[in-house]
């Protein structure tokens, strides 16, 4: 009894500490009316501040892969920024001093998959090869002259802001400052660079393979990739222009990227989207290139101070429906970061961008196996946060893909459950049976 006893006053001691930790970190205003408590925008700012991630490195010590990168996205479309010491014969000028790294932006959509459905007759009845994520490509980045060197590189997450900052120390002392933005409203990805005119920026289109059999030139190989499947029939080869590249699917619909860079003052602006007219399988009628072209004009319609306000006004927003602060300050900052992870990777802002967190979210990278749904833990534990966080309609995509595919998934039923509707391990974003194994042998949902 005595032990309980000790053990109940110190939960209770760590429960007023945490309490004081709160209401010292942020200084808060409560609605006495409605019982609501509200946090100012500077005490956010300062909060978040906090807990941004930040890199200072040399050449030596650069983020080259998935697990170490800085990143933005808009639960659509997204960018990881890595780093990379010669590009190979993709392009020459950066591989011109194989020791000058540059800068590399991973561009993904979530919604862009092989649409070789099961009846399609370019089906092989496997979904790692008919129905996975494809890869959209690479934006480098590097110094316009040539002769130029990067010595230092500082990057820093603004969690609050949801951009991504950096600086780059060139070897003459010169410094290049640049913002990276998944704007939150447009398909858009915005680098405002500065001084003008002192970045090249090229894109260069990833090969519409399935990852499984994907080899990454810039990453080295690993276990998980192979030769794709005997069967397997690759899709067209994509076609590019100075300022567009398309990707045509040989079982209908597909995806373009388009680029755009002027100048605005001392800033260099670089905006790049990603259109697709297939997805979930199910036909838009639209032409990507036509939709990718005018979503860059209708974005550009609006002054550029404009468009950031409104995106950081979404996700100034979405902090302050919930934020946490505990005793724990590295705990503290994880959470937060978290925070910052989900509303980059999902979320539901219209019927064109409510798209559940896959095992990759925007970030997809070409050498993983798992370019789909897993649902034996995978997508839920992807999607934990969304209730104890107050976040709900980060969830919504969730919900919104169970449902809209509920008819499928009684068609997934194996014989003797007719009543019943099953979810197999792994699925594309229709949750049709491709031949994974069962998670669940009981009804999602019933009558």
């Amino acid at each position: 009894v005595q032990d309980t006893y000790k053990l109940k006053v110190m939960e209770h001691q760590r429960f007023l500490k945490f309490v004081s930790v709160c209401l010292g970190v942020l200084s808060a205003v409560a609605d006495h009316h409605t019982g609501k408590t509200t946090f100012s925008t500077d005490t956010l700012r300062e909060f978040y501040n906090q807990a941004d991630m930040t890199w200072n490195m040399t050449r030596a010590q650069l983020p080259a892969n998935w697990l170490e990168s800085p990143y933005v996205g808009n639960g659509m479309v997204g960018g990881m920024l890595t780093t990379e010491t010669g590009c190979g014969s993709l392009w020459p000028a950066c591989s011109a001093n194989e020791s000058n790294p540059v800068l590399r932006m991973k561009i993904g959509r979530v919604d862009v998959w092989d649409t070789r459905v099961n009846g399609s007759k370019y089906s092989i009845q496997n979904i790692e090869y008919d129905t996975p994520r494809l890869p959209i490509g690479n934006l480098f980045i590097s110094p316009k002259q040539a002769d130029q060197r990067i010595e230092t590189f500082q990057y820093r997450v603004n969690l609050y802001d949801a951009n991504v900052t950096g600086e780059l120390v060139l070897d003459d002392g010169s410094s290049i400052t640049f913002s990276i933005v998944a704007h939150s409203y447009y398909n858009v990805l915005i680098v405002n660079s500065s001084p003008m005119d002192a970045l090249d920026f090229r894109f260069i289109p990833d090969i519409a393979l399935p990852p499984v059999c994907t080899v990454d030139p810039f990453l080295e190989v690993t276990k998980n990739q192979k030769q794709c499947h005997t069967d397997y029939v690759s899709n067209p080869p994509v076609t590019c222009t100075p300022t567009l590249c398309q990707q045509k699917l040989l079982a209908g619909g597909d995806y373009t990227t388009t680029w755009n860079s002027i100048t605005q003052g001392n800033n260099q602006i670089f905006t790049l989207t990603v259109a697709f007219n297939m997805p979930a399988f199910v036909y838009t009628g639209q032409d990507s290139k036509e939709v990718a072209i005018k979503t860059l004009a209708d974005f550009a319609s609006t002054p550029l101070s404009d468009q950031i306000a409104a995106h950081e006004g979404w996700w100034h927003s979405y902090y302050a429906q919930h934020t946490l602060a505990i005793s724990d300050g590295i705990l503290t900052q994880f959470y937060a970061i978290q925070l910052y992870k989900m509303a980059s990777a999902t979320r539901c802002m219209s019927t064109g961008n409510c798209w559940a967190y896959d095992l990759n979210g925007p970030w997809l990278e070409v050498n993983k196996i798992w370019a789909d749904y897993h649902w034996d833990l995978n997508v839920q534990v992807a999607h934990w946060m969304v209730l104890p966080s107050n976040h709900l309609e980060e969830g919504q995509s969730f919900v919104e893909m169970l449902a809209r595919n509920k008819e499928n998934l009684t068609k997934s039923a194996p014989p003797g459950f007719a009543d019943s509707a099953f979810l197999v391990t792994t699925t594309g974003p229709d949750l049709l049976n491709n031949g994974g194994w069962y998670v669940h042998r009981k009804a999602l949902f019933h009558g």
